[in-house]
């Protein structure tokens, strides 16, 4: 059976999805030792030990091939799938600007509609 990290114990003054993702996120990348992507393993990424929110900025960069993103998601989603815990909330953590420019964008229109 996979190991299975846990997810950081986190206390929180918010109910709001999103940000408690946020926090978690940060916990995260604030562990010790950090979390990290071989780049090495990702087509596209440097080859050498990527923090998540290098991993993170790369993808997000207009830039980024989308061969690359596609490697990276496919990585990301297996360690997560493989391991759950700190990987699923890695990647929570690397969607969420894409995820929190949805939901304004989404809330925007939907207080438009009423």
């Amino acid at each position: 059976m996979p190991h299975r990290s846990p997810v950081p114990v986190i206390p929180i003054a918010t109910d709001a999805p999103l940000d408690l993702l946020g926090v978690a996120f940060r916990r995260v990348l604030s562990g010790r030792p950090p979390v990290t992507v071989d780049g090495a393993a990702v087509a596209g990424l440097p080859a050498r030990a990527l923090r998540l929110d290098e991993v993170r900025d790369q993808l997000a960069d207009r830039r980024c091939p989308t061969a690359t993103r596609d490697a990276a998601w496919a990585y990301l989603i297996g360690r997560a799938r493989a391991e759950a815990g700190v990987w699923t909330v890695a990647c929570l953590g690397i969607a969420l600007p894409g995820l929190t420019a949805t939901s304004h964008r989404l809330c925007r229109d939907l207080s438009h509609d009423t």
